[in-house]
């Protein structure tokens, strides 16, 4: 929806300009091991966008991964994805993913859970703005306890980026990116089995290409499953 102001200064302009919708189709398949410890798993998915009423992406997705629990890890997991995505606004602008992935979780001795994750991509496209290479550490922290009457969870990653192709002067364009999260669900807050969420985010981009150096704060309400 378009605010007063806006409408004022554009009169022209509706908020069917600006509206944007999604559909997101998958399908997953889980093969579980008998004493169930460990599990292959394969997922497909299809995913349309659209801007204004014009369909602007088409998007396919394969992931396959690997999961499994063990004496000293409570679960760990493993796997690849390709993704591809058709831009109908701007050919110049579709691109295909590859991406190697994996994480372990570990339960502490207070019953708190670490985990810790990695991962590796890289991302082919005929747009220099698109085409680069990725690797990613990340690390998350759910306490056993309830803090300030919310069900917790601290994240926080580091993402070192390249990119492919010279655009903006005579050396490639490098990021590091690192994002903290802080997500409370109110769990005593119970209606039907959902409950209310509350999430922090801080986000840091720094480029070599000044263009580029971003810094973001959001805080996020929603709703989410608890049963």
């Amino acid at each position: 929806m378009l605010s007063s102001a806006a409408k004022r200064a554009v009169p022209t302009a509706s908020g069917s300009d600006y509206a944007f919708k999604a559909l997101d189709v998958h399908m997953r398949i889980d093969f579980a091991s008998k004493k169930e410890r460990a599990r292959t798993t394969a997922e497909i998915g299809l995913s349309q966008a659209w801007q204004a009423g014009e369909r602007i992406a088409t998007g396919q997705r394969l992931r396959l991964s690997r999961g499994f629990a063990s004496e000293r890890l409570a679960f760990a997991s493993y796997g690849i994805s390709l993704q591809d995505q058709t831009r109908h606004d701007s050919a110049l602008r579709s691109n295909t993913a590859y991406t190697v992935d994996g994480f372990a979780l570990r339960q502490l001795s207070n019953d708190s859970l670490l985990r810790y994750g990695a991962a590796l991509s890289k991302v082919d496209s005929a747009s220099s703005d698109m085409a680069h290479t990725a690797a990613t550490l990340s690390l998350a922290y759910l306490p056993a306890a309830p803090l300030l009457g919310a069900q917790a969870s601290f994240s926080g990653a580091l993402q070192l980026r390249e990119y492919d192709r010279l655009r903006y002067g005579s050396t490639l364009r490098r990021d590091q990116k690192l994002s903290l999260s802080a997500n409370f669900v109110f769990e005593q807050i119970d209606y039907m089995g959902f409950s209310p969420s509350l999430t922090l985010n801080a986000t840091r981009n720094i480029s070599n290409k000044t263009l580029f150096d971003t810094q973001e704060l959001g805080l996020s309400l929603g709703i989410k499953s608890t049963f």
